[in-house]
């Protein structure tokens, strides 16, 4: 199957609780394979499987979306290197839009299964997307606000990766969302009747607390947006 990577602004904003930062073990960056968007629909959004398409999970029942593009971190094995993965129980449906100056953020009220193959069997967990949020026009985050939210992973096979994966909970996902041309915002979005963009994101496992550098992390991601979003429409 022919991966492609679509991603246009590599944003990566890694996980961490409010109020304080962790040192991530694994973070398993992800790409969406050739035929993949991210798709919004009305106060919701999903991810369009590959093309062609496997099928992972129960039975095979859910299409792959991504691939893992890279990692870094202490497990480091390289085993998970060019695995496909799925979100399935999708759409994810959000709430009321709030607005801040350009910046539009929503919470995501549906929970979603994480699937990752390892040839012959696959890693499961549940995660929760906490929010999804733009700013401007120039692309968003689903996860923004840098929270805890995989949990339930569960895994028996004998990749040394996903296994280490599985023993170092909870972890983070977190994905940035990019425009091909002409960005819209997260009400623009909902307003329908679908629209999709690239993708891409990271898994991580979370290791020991250290001191918060939250903020600063925040404020630099936003920070880059904002400057795309600036000279954009420059």
């Amino acid at each position: 199957m022919k991966k492609t990577n679509l991603g246009i602004v590599a944003l990566t904003l890694l996980g961490a609780s409010v109020g304080s930062s962790f040192a991530q073990s694994l973070i398993l960056n992800l790409g969406p394979l050739s035929g993949s968007q991210l798709v919004f629909s009305g106060h919701s959004f999903n991810f369009s499987p590959a093309t062609p398409s496997v099928g992972i999970g129960p039975g095979g029942s859910v299409p792959d979306q991504w691939y893992i593009t890279s990692e870094s971190g202490s497990a480091a094995s390289g085993s998970a290197l060019n695995l496909d993965g799925a979100f399935g129980n999708g759409p994810f449906n959000y709430g009321p839009i709030s607005t801040s100056g350009a910046i539009q953020s929503a919470t995501a009220t549906t929970p979603g299964n994480l699937f990752i193959s390892d040839g012959t069997g696959y890693l499961q967990g549940l995660v929760n997307f906490i929010d999804i949020t733009t700013i401007g026009s120039a692309g968003g985050l689903v996860n923004a606000s840098l929270q805890i939210n995989l949990s339930d992973v569960t895994y028996t096979g004998a990749n040394a990766d996903l296994q280490y994966l599985t023993a170092n909970q909870p972890g983070v996902v977190d994905l940035a969302f990019q425009f091909a041309a002409g960005g819209l915002t997260l009400s623009e979005l909902s307003a329908g009747p679908t629209y999709g963009t690239s993708y891409n994101g990271s898994i991580s496992t979370v290791a020991v607390p250290e001191p918060s550098s939250l903020a600063m992390s925040v404020l630099g991601g936003l920070g880059a947006m904002g400057f795309a979003f600036r000279k954009r429409n420059n």
